[in-house]
């Protein structure tokens, strides 16, 4: 009986292959944008939401703090194409932003 070799993965890093790069380049400059005009709000709430659920003797699947928090929680019951355009609407990012083809060679 023949051992079969495990397979070989390639791992491209943190940042993606040449073509993934290029392909989300707008993307992410668009919600990097979109991350900096958000304005810091307070950090007890998120602390005192975790603390509760480390302590909880049964914790609940998902802890909400925050208006933002809130409204994101009633995302997930949307279809996951309408919230992708949602969430990416309110980021900023159009479909413009999705480059197509391939990346264009530097130098």
């Amino acid at each position: 009986m023949a051992v079969t070799p495990p397979r070989t993965v390639l791992i491209t890093g943190a940042t993606g292959s040449p073509e993934t790069q290029h392909r989300y380049a707008g993307v992410l400059d668009a919600v990097r944008a979109a991350a900096a005009r958000q304005p810091l709000g307070p950090v007890a709430p998120a602390v005192n939401a975790v603390v509760r659920a480390l302590t909880a003797r049964r914790a609940d699947t998902l802890y909400t703090t925050g208006r933002d928090g809130r409204v994101l929680a009633l995302l997930r019951f949307l279809p996951d194409g309408v919230r992708d355009r949602l969430l990416l609407r309110a980021m900023g990012v159009r479909a413009g932003a999705f480059k197509t083809g391939p990346p264009v060679p530097a130098g």
